[in-house]
C-alpha cells in the first residue's frame, strides 16, 4: 500500500483491526498509547509490527459494508431492522438523561427498559422505532415548562424480538460501523456537545469529610475531583511500620492533581508544600551555604514536622534525586545536608505524574523512565483523570469552559493531536474578562498553532 493519507474512516477502521489484534495488549502497554490516539502514521507501524495486512483489511471492511447495504444479500433484514449506529442513538440518550427527571415514571422505565436492550442485547445498535421513541419522550419532556403539572406520556413502540447480536460485535462489524460513520458526520458536533452537556447536566457540589487523629472532622465543600475521596481515604491508611503509604497520582496535564492534593491537605489538617521538576538534590534536599546556615525544603518541613507534601512532575526529574529519595520513602528516616531526620508520623507524601514512570510517550516526550525501585516506593496509585464538572468550576467562565471541553472531544474523535486543557479555559475566561471576545480567546487559546483545516475541525464548522 502507498503512503496516501489514510481517511477517517480508514483509520478507524485500522484502529478496530489493531484493538482486536491478540498483540495489543502488549504493543500498548509497550508504546503506551490508546488506540484513539493512533495517528495515519502509527497505525502503520502497529500494523506492521502486528503483521496486519492494511490493504487486505481495508478491502475486507468495503466488501462487508456492501454486503450490509445491498438489499439482495442474506440477513439484509435483520440489518435494516438494526439501522441506527450507537453514536446517533447515543446522542438521542444523552438528551433523554438531560430531561428525565421531567418525564412521568411509566415514560421514563420505558425508556430505560429500551436503552438497557439496545446497550446489553443489540451492542448498541437500535431499531428506528427505538430511536423514534426516546427521541420523541425526551422532546416532550424539554418542551414541557417545568411548571406544569401534566405529565409527559409517550405510546413506546411495540416489543420486538431480540435476536443475535449484529455484526459489530466483532472485529469485522467495528470496520463497518468505520465505513458507516463518514455518513453520520453531520451530526457529529451537536451529538459531541450533547454529551458534554450531559456530562455538566444537574452537576451538585459534594460534601466530603474525613475523620483527623485529633478526633475532629475534616470537611471539603464545593467542586472537587471525582477521586478526591478515594485519595482521601488512601491517605488516611497506616501500615504496619506507622507511616501513612505514599501514593502515587496519574494524570494528563492540567488534570488537578495539585488542586486535589491542597484540598486532601486541608481535609486532613495538615500543612502543604509542593515541588516541581528537580534536576538537583539540594532544591529538595535543602542546603548549607557559606555561613553554615542550613536552608530547609518544603519536603524537609513535611517529613520533620508533619504535613502533606507533593513531588510533582515526579517523571521530569533527574534520576540522582529521585534515588535520593529511596530511603526517605521507604526507610523512615533521611539524610539531609545538616544530620539524618526521623520520618514524622504524620508525614504524607504524594508523587504526582503524567505517566506511570514508564517513560515518554507521544504526549509527554520529556519524561522519564522511572527507577523500579523508586516507583515501588508509590505502591498505591490513582488514575486523576480530568473532570468535566470540576474544569468547569473553577474555570472562570462556564460558557467559555464547555466550548473548550467540547472542541477537545472533536479533537479526540478526529484523532488529532493537540493539547487541549483546563488552562486553556481558565486563561481564555481572564482574556473574555478583561474585554476579549469569545472568539479572540479562542485563537489565542486552545487553537493557537492549527491549520485552517484543524481548525474547522475542532470547532466543528
Amino acid at each position: 500500500m502507498t503512503d496516501r493519507p489514510l481517511t477517517v474512516a480508514e483509520r478507524d477502521i485500522l484502529r478496530a483491526a489493531i484493538r482486536s489484534h491478540p498483540e495489543w495488549k502488549a504493543y500498548r502497554q509497550a508504546n503506551h498509547i490508546d488506540a484513539s490516539g493512533l495517528n495515519a502514521t502509527e497505525c502503520r507501524r502497529a500494523c506492521q509490527i502486528m503483521s496486519i495486512d492494511i490493504e487486505e483489511t481495508l478491502t475486507a471492511a468495503r466488501l462487508a459494508f456492501l454486503a450490509a447495504t445491498n438489499t439482495s444479500t442474506e440477513g439484509t433484514d435483520e440489518m435494516k431492522d438494526r439501522s441506527v449506529a450507537p453514536f446517533t442513538f447515543g446522542g438521542a440518550v444523552t438528551d433523554f438523561h438531560a430531561v428525565a427527571d421531567r418525564m412521568d415514571a411509566d415514560s421514563r422505565e420505558k425508556c430505560e427498559s429500551i436503552i438497557k436492550t439496545v446497550e446489553t442485547r443489540q451492542d448498541g445498535w437500535a431499531t428506528p422505532a427505538q430511536l423514534g421513541f426516546i427521541e420523541r419522550t425526551a422532546r416532550l419532556a424539554r418542551d414541557r415548562a417545568p411548571g406544569s403539572a401534566a405529565p409527559v406520556t409517550v405510546t413506546a413502540p411495540a416489543a420486538e424480538p431480540v435476536t443475535a447480536a449484529p455484526v459489530t460485535s466483532d472485529p469485522a462489524g467495528a470496520a463497518l460501523a468505520a465505513m458507516i460513520a463518514p455518513h453520520i458526520m453531520g451530526t457529529l458536533a451537536p451529538a459531541i456537545n450533547r454529551m458534554v452537556e450531559a456530562k455538566l447536566e444537574g452537576t451538585q457540589t459534594v460534601r466530603i469529610e474525613v475523620g483527623r487523629a485529633d478526633g475532629s472532622i475534616g470537611k471539603v465543600d464545593g467542586h472537587s475531583h471525582p477521586k478526591l475521596a478515594t485519595l482521601l481515604r488512601a491517605l488516611s491508611v497506616k501500615q504496619a511500620n506507622g507511616f501513612a503509604v505514599n501514593v502515587f497520582l496519574v494524570g494528563s496535564t492540567s488534570s488537578g492533581k495539585t488542586h486535589g492534593a491542597g484540598q486532601a491537605a486541608k481535609a486532613l489538617g495538615r500543612t502543604f508544600g509542593a515541588h516541581g521538576a528537580m534536576m538537583m538534590q539540594h532544591e529538595l534536599m535543602g542546603f548549607i551555604d557559606a555561613p553554615g546556615k542550613y536552608h530547609r525544603t518544603p519536603f524537609r518541613d513535611a517529613f520533620e514536622h508533619g504535613g502533606v507534601v507533593l513531588l510533582d512532575e515526579v517523571d521530569s526529574w533527574d534520576a540522582s534525586v529521585t534515588l535520593s529519595l529511596n530511603a526517605a520513602l521507604a526507610n523512615g528516616y533521611a539524610s539531609f545536608p545538616d544530620g539524618m531526620i526521623a520520618r514524622h508520623p504524620d508525614c504524607i507524601i504524594i508523587g504526582g505524574a503524567n505517566t506511570h514512570g514508564t517513560g515518554a510517550t507521544a504526549e509527554y516526550v520529556g519524561r522519564n523512565r522511572l527507577d523500579q525501585a523508586f516507583i515501588s516506593r508509590f505502591p498505591v496509585r490513582i488514575e486523576w483523570n480530568p473532570d468535566p464538572a470540576l474544569e468547569v468550576a473553577i474555570s472562570g467562565n462556564p460558557e467559555f469552559a464547555r466550548r473548550v471541553q467540547a472542541a477537545r472531544e472533536r479533537a479526540r474523535s478526529a484523532g488529532l493531536k493537540h493539547l487541549i486543557d483546563a488552562r486553556q479555559m481558565q486563561a481564555g475566561a481572564a482574556l473574555i474578562a478583561a474585554g476579549f471576545t469569545s472568539d479572540e480567546a479562542a485563537d489565542m487559546t486552545y487553537l493557537a498553532g492549527l491549520s485552517k483545516e484543524q481548525r474547522r475541525m475542532v470547532e466543528g464548522a
